[in-house]
């Protein structure tokens, strides 16, 4: 029974929702910055951009028979495609459809997002299988967190959210087998240390 509930966490909180999860939280915070019309056109293309279309890969690359697993991609030889075509989905949505979007901070937590990516790519090519789950999620509750820092809102509540959601996750992970407590712990470090390093360094976006 409670392994069937943390199950849903792997769901709910699958890689593919957590960038327009992040665009969202991210306008939700900085809404009085922005029209209306910028918020709903930045909020189309992040939907369309990583969630959309890697669904539509995904199932193409299932009818190619590239992907024989779930819509988790358990098996680790065949993260590597994926994974890569994500990292050109958000290069091109950062650098060519928002080259004159004024979400900064937003552009800026995609460039890290896509470092983090490409570091998950290498450790597959290096036969490692390291949370994508993880990564993901952890590089956006940070980036929530400094976004609510930025713009001066509190962060207690968010804070002890996306603490309790963090837990529920890797519980999840670990519940269901698909990671040792290694490879959720390399997850949220490769989600995390981009935004880290690049955290107050002004990128020419």
């Amino acid at each position: 029974m409670i392994k069937n509930f943390l199950k849903i966490f792997s769901y709910i909180l699958h890689p593919v929702f957590i960038p327009s999860m992040a665009t969202g939280c991210y306008f939700l915070i900085a809404k009085g910055f922005f029209t209306d019309f910028e918020i709903q056109l930045s909020l189309f293309h992040s939907v369309l951009l990583t969630l959309l279309l890697p669904i539509c890969i995904y199932f193409l690359l299932r009818s190619m028979k590239l992907i024989s697993s779930s819509i988790m991609v358990e098996k680790r030889e065949e993260r590597a495609t994926p994974i890569f075509l994500n990292i050109i989905l958000i290069g091109i949505l950062v650098f060519f459809i928002w080259k004159y979007n004024r979400g900064y901070d937003l552009k800026h937590f995609f460039v890290t997002y896509m470092i983090s990516y490409g570091l998950a790519f290498t450790s597959v090519l290096a036969k490692k299988k390291y949370s994508i789950h993880l990564l993901s999620f952890s590089a956006a509750a940070l980036f929530i967190i400094k976004t609510s820092i930025d713009y001066h809102q509190p962060i207690i509540i968010s804070l002890s959210l996306l603490v309790l959601l963090l837990g529920c996750l890797m519980s999840s992970r670990i519940a269901i087998k698909a990671h040792t407590f290694l490879e959720l712990f390399m997850g949220i470090l490769i989600g995390i240390l981009p935004q880290l390093v690049l955290w107050n360094i002004v990128l020419p976006l």
